[in-house]
């Protein structure tokens, strides 16, 4: 059975000129992988105890204020919900004024 070198050690033996030109043909640098791709950060939503807490009112009443459309929600997994944080400052600066109170109506 025969010897088996790979190109770049066939050039280093001494007067093998198939060795040197297929090791020449190799390129002498290698580059590095492409990096992955970047997204661009998304804002943290909040959960409902953070917007209960934002706006001084139970988780209930968050949940509350969903239902009314009054506070639009990002769906989660699974049956949990999440809310953006532009949407609770709008609240908080009183550009959307929820009602608060037991009042039916």
């Amino acid at each position: 059975m025969g010897l088996i070198l790979l190109p770049v050690a066939l050039a280093q033996v001494a007067g093998h000129a198939a060795g040197k030109a297929m090791a020449a043909a190799l390129p002498t640098q290698v580059t590095p992988p492409a990096a992955p791709p970047v997204f661009p950060e998304r804002p943290r939503l909040l959960t409902a105890a953070e917007v209960a807490a934002q706006l001084g009112v139970s988780k209930r009443h968050v949940h509350n204020l969903r239902t009314r459309g009054l506070l639009q929600a990002v769906p989660g997994l699974g049956s949990s919900v999440r809310f953006r944080p532009e949407d609770v400052r709008a609240i908080v600066e009183g550009k959307v004024i929820p009602m608060i109170g037991r009042g039916r109506g």
